[in-house]
């Protein structure tokens, strides 16, 4: 610490007045600040080791120091970036004003930079202002509508309005009494199942590996185009996936185009349900695609049959016979099918030895002239081919006894099915394909109401028919008694028996 009284010892010690830290700025040079609590001997060394370190520096530099601020900055490292051709002995030996002149040069320079930086800045702005005002105008004529959210599809376009929505379906489904109310109807389930599997076959085989990026080529086009109108004619019209089957139609030259124009149509028709039935999915969520598929193939084969190929349809874009359906399944399932290989391949190798007698029961004549059986015929061969292949799958982790438990319908589902010598009644087996897949459970109750209705109006008919034979033939044998006079004698035995009483 300095002596008490000197100048550095009271800067140090107590702060300093203003004179006290110029007397010793004064002793110390103008290039170095007043350093409390040092001797002046130690600022002289101070100094002198300061001024040795920056000699040293320089040297190494090259004498160049930055052309930026060529004043008291410090030394570049490297003498070739420093970007200047003054050099600090040269500027030394200058005289004052020329030194000063130096100086009126370099912020003049650094002036005119900064004004050209105002002026961008301000061009900038007065631009953006400008964009602005026309954006806001360009708003206010017109208006832009917002694109709404697509609409989830339901699997049944007509709803009752018992279904709850949000949390409330998620409770009450809970509540033992009330869940019945708002349990899923069989076709509702039927009809989920079966969209999703649809939608998933769509996106997964469409496009795949091979064919991510590149335009579908023509048979794949030709079968994508088959299989979608034969969709649009066999499925229920209550459907609701026909809304996404005639966006695809109808956009068909942009879909074949990628994949990512594929998913763009099939995005804006979002299905309502997510996941597929406990019957398909066996509790395992993301599960359950080969089940709906083969729920589609049977709804779209009995719907051919019901709707005669889409003669009973008004609207159908194409008439079906059986052959060209099975066709249109048979090329979906080569080129797109993307599910169970060993089921695939099964498949087509079963379809080209027209096993199950394909070749003879399905018909390629036209429509009109197919009769109702032939109609039927292709429902109950995929229904055999569908047993056949689940017996030969289920066989490979079973016995063969449990295996042809695989079969549908069994003794429990459709007893009056088997004959006496236990072969297939096929008539009781497509009124099971009918039950399940098109018309629903309550097939027979509509009979049997048809039926009641049809009876009741046949009674008051009968009654009216009996009476009025009854009172012509009262009238036709009054009209005798006249003629032959008999009357007369009817009517004196009635006097007498009246005395009488």
């Amino acid at each position: 610490r300095g002596a008490q009284g000197s100048p550095i010892g009271i800067a140090g010690r107590t702060g300093g007045d203003q004179t006290a830290r110029a007397q010793a700025g004064d002793q110390m040079g103008p290039y170095l600040r007043p350093m409390p609590g040092r001797q002046p001997e130690d600022v002289a060394k101070f100094r002198e080791a300061f001024a040795l370190q920056k000699k040293e520096m320089r040297k190494k530099v090259g004498g160049r120091v930055n052309k930026l601020n060529p004043f008291g900055a410090k030394p570049l490292r490297n003498a070739k970036k420093a970007g200047t051709d003054i050099l600090v002995k040269k500027f030394e030996e200058m005289s004052e004003e020329q030194k000063g002149e130096v100086r009126d040069k370099m912020e003049k320079k650094k002036a005119e930079r900064m004004e050209k930086r105002r002026e961008f800045k301000k061009k900038m702005d007065e631009m953006k202002a400008e964009k602005e005002q026309k954006t806001k105008e360009r708003d206010e004529k017109r208006w832009i509508p917002r694109k709404p959210k697509p609409v989830p599809i339901t699997p049944v376009k007509t709803v009752d309005g018992k279904t709850p929505k949000g949390v409330g379906k998620k409770v009450l489904s809970k509540v033992p009494v009330v869940k019945r109310a708002y349990a899923k109807k069989p076709e509702e389930i039927l009809y989920a199942d079966v969209g999703l599997s649809f939608v998933a076959g769509l996106r997964m085989g469409i496009f795949h590996s091979d064919h991510l990026d590149k335009r579908l080529y023509q048979r794949r086009r030709e079968a994508l185009t088959d299989w979608l109108d034969l969709m649009s004619v066999s499925l229920p019209p209550e459907m609701g996936i026909h809304e996404l089957i005639d966006a695809l139609s109808e956009k068909m030259e942009y879909i074949v185009q990628s994949q990512k124009n594929l998913h763009e149509i099939i995005d804006k028709h979002p299905l309502s349900d997510k996941d597929w039935s406990p019957s398909c999915s066996k509790g395992k969520a993301g599960e359950g695609f080969a089940c709906g598929f083969w729920k589609l193939l049977h709804l779209s084969t009995v719907g051919i049959a019901e709707q005669r190929g889409g003669l009973d349809d008004v609207e159908a874009r194409r008439v079906f016979t059986t052959m060209e359906a099975a066709d249109a399944i048979q090329d979906y399932i080569d080129l797109f099918y993307r599910g169970c290989e060993t089921c695939r391949k099964n498949f087509l190798t079963k379809y080209e030895r027209c096993d199950f007698g394909r070749c003879e029961r399905l018909r390629d004549e036209a429509p009109e002239l197919l009769s109702e059986e032939d109609w039927r015929e292709l429902p109950l061969w995929m229904w055999e081919l569908h047993n056949d292949l689940s017996v030969r799958v289920a066989a490979v982790n079973s016995t063969k006894r449990d295996a042809a438990l695989m079969q549908w319908p069994n003794m429990e589902n459709c007893f009056l099915c088997f004959k006496e010598d236990g072969e297939w009644d096929m008539e009781e087996v497509y009124d099971a394909l009918e039950k399940t897949y098109w018309s629903g459970p309550d097939l027979d109750a509509l009979k049997k109401m048809k039926k009641q209705k049809s009876m009741g109006r046949m009674v008051p008919r009968f009654c009216v028919i009996v009476g009025l034979v009854l009172l012509v033939a009262h009238v036709f044998k009054r009209r005798q008694l006249l003629i032959t006079g008999m009357h007369k004698k009817f009517d004196s035995i009635s006097s007498q028996e009246g005395k009488k009483a």
